[in-house]
């Protein structure tokens, strides 16, 4: 989906299959009405692509004169639809007030985001192209890579592959990769002229360079995880010195990782992937869903009550994503909410609200401080609730409260905040010389856990203003990453060394010591995950690897 940048606030949604226009305004009716008697059809939303946003327009016209009719000058408040039907896409304009009605003529059929499964497409994308690359030729695209360097990868398909001294056809060969083989990734991807992509790879003491894909054509993929057996054994603290890997799971991948209460291991693709990987923990070996997009999505949360995704992308922009099993992967909806990468999303236990942060905000009010300001969205009438304003520096965590009476926020100017959900106004903060990497209420809203850069997590009671609990040193490096078990008995941090440390929640307000795994990821583990009956916990490192650790 195109998405327009606009001083205040733009707004689009995308909806197929069987579903409603919820969250689209009501003068989208009046846009069906004209499109159908136009077309002599009697479609409802749910037969064709449609986008909309919210605008204003230079007369009463709305920007779309009709013939012998002269608009009266003066702006109009308004909205824009496109509805795409039968390969071409209708503009429609109506005024707030509902006086007007225009029709704007066909326009170029927009873009349109969707899902692709591993064995299919399931909406097809236009723009499909891969952002390491330089711009393809006209009427081609480089396509997205898979792997990235540090991961093991093997050859597919029926052929084996060529090992070249340079990343071009004509370089010298100085090898073959059987099919079914696997090797390292060194580097890569390489983009040539001919819109081949190649990786430098590491093949049984042999280094060169092997295709990867050309067009549609794939030639590698990451080495998928050999699963043994099925994990039984709800984690704890006492078994955690004994957690093993039980699996492995390798790709481009991006910083956010997510787990569904129905299962679903999403994770985000890093640039040159985008989109959006989904595992079924019940089925882990298992090919993944993969959703593509124009987006490179960044950060990202699952609502716990259905199958909805807020992902938060490299250009600002918020995504909506429904997962659930009768929606084919649709795209709800998408905010121009940010001008730098979104840096925490977080959703309210009632859906019905969303929190995002990430450089300077696009609030409805523009002021001085709207850098760093955290936006609240209502996502049912698709609208501005009010932004959040006073930190300054990068907002590294945004959270709801269970009973979503409070909203909690953490930044690297030291200080955490609690705001009260209602009115957006700031009850409490605390300050610290320290940048606050990291945050997550406890289940039962009792305790704000807060992880910093010296790599000691410190334990806040939520009462009336917060009063600091005891510090207790967990990691030697910067916190990364903090969560709790769905059920609120454990809580996992995670460290730029790779370590991870592991407490049990009724000791957080005491000095008890966690237990700390060490060596789990090589290099900063960005994201932490449990499974949602507790037998698992994924972590994301910078080794583009996922280890899903379990019980023995």
């Amino acid at each position: 989906m195109r998405k327009l940048r606009m001083l205040g606030i733009v707004l689009a949604m995308l909806v197929a299959g069987a579903v409603a226009a919820q969250g689209a305004p009501e003068q989208i009716q009046d846009a069906l009405a004209a499109f159908n008697q136009r077309l002599g059809t009697a479609l409802t939303l749910n037969d064709f692509f449609w986008t909309w946003e919210q605008s204003t327009f230079p007369d009463s016209a709305l920007g779309c004169p009709a013939d012998g009719v002269q608009p009266v000058a003066g702006t109009v408040v308004g909205y824009r639809f496109l509805f795409t039907y039968a390969d071409v896409t209708y503009e429609y304009r109506v005024s707030a007030d509902r006086t007007v009605t225009a029709f704007c003529g066909t326009v170029n059929q927009s873009s349109q985001t969707g899902g692709e499964d591993i064995a299919g497409v399931i909406d097809d994308v236009a723009e499909l192209s891969n952002s390491l690359c330089p711009a393809p030729q006209p009427g081609s695209a480089y396509p997205r890579t898979r792997l990235a360097p540090g991961i093991q990868a093997r050859v597919i398909g029926g052929t084996p592959n060529n090992l070249r001294s340079e990343p071009n056809i004509n370089a010298q060969l100085i090898g073959q990769i059987p099919t079914g083989a696997s090797f390292d990734v060194l580097a890569g991807p390489i983009c040539d002229p001919t819109g081949m992509l190649w990786v430098q790879v590491n093949f049984n003491g042999m280094v060169g360079y092997t295709a990867e894909a050309s067009g549609q054509d794939v030639y590698l993929e990451p080495l998928p995880p050999t699963i043994s057996g099925t994990p039984i054994h709800a984690l704890t603290v006492a078994s955690a010195p004994q957690w093993r890997e039980f699996a492995k799971l390798q790709g481009n991948f991006g910083p956010g990782l997510m787990w569904s209460s129905t299962g679903k291991l999403a994770v985000t693709g890093d640039a040159g992937a985008e989109g959006l990987w989904l595992y079924e923990q019940s089925a882990l070996a298992a090919a993944p869903r993969t959703i593509r997009s124009v987006d490179r999505f960044v950060r990202g949360v699952f609502s716990d009550q259905r199958e909805t995704l807020v992902l938060g992308a490299a250009d600002g922009s918020v995504h909506i994503w429904d997962l659930s099993p009768s929606s084919n992967l649709i795209e709800r909806l998408v905010l121009n909410a940010h001008n730098q990468a979104v840096s925490a999303v977080a959703i309210s236990p009632d859906l019905r609200r969303i929190a995002t942060s990430g450089g300077y905000a696009f609030a409805t009010v523009q002021q001085d401080d709207n850098l760093y300001a955290v936006l609240v969205w209502d996502i049912t009438n698709v609208s501005q609730v009010y932004a959040l304003r006073g930190h300054t520096g990068e907002v590294t965590g945004v959270a709801f409260s269970s009973d979503g009476r409070s909203i909690a926020t953490s930044s690297l100017d030291g200080s955490v905040r609690i705001w009260d959900a209602a009115s957006g106004l700031q009850t409490a903060r605390v300050d610290s010389d320290i940048p606050a990497t990291a945050m997550a209420y406890s289940p039962d809203d009792s305790v704000l856990v807060i992880g910093y850069q010296d790599g000691a997590t410190l334990a806040l009671a939520l009462v009336d203003s917060l009063s600091a609990g005891p510090v207790v040193p967990t990691h030697s490096a910067p916190i990364t990453a903090l969560t709790f078990s769905s059920d609120g008995l454990l809580l996992a941090s995670a460290a730029s060394d790779g370590s991870i440390g592991i407490r049990a929640s009724n000791q957080l307000l005491t000095t008890e010591p966690p237990v700390v795994l060490s060596g789990i990821n090589a290099g900063a583990i960005s994201a932490l995950a449990f499974s949602p009956d507790r037998t698992l916990l994924a972590s994301l490192g910078a080794d583009n690897t996922i280890r899903l650790l379990a019980a023995p």
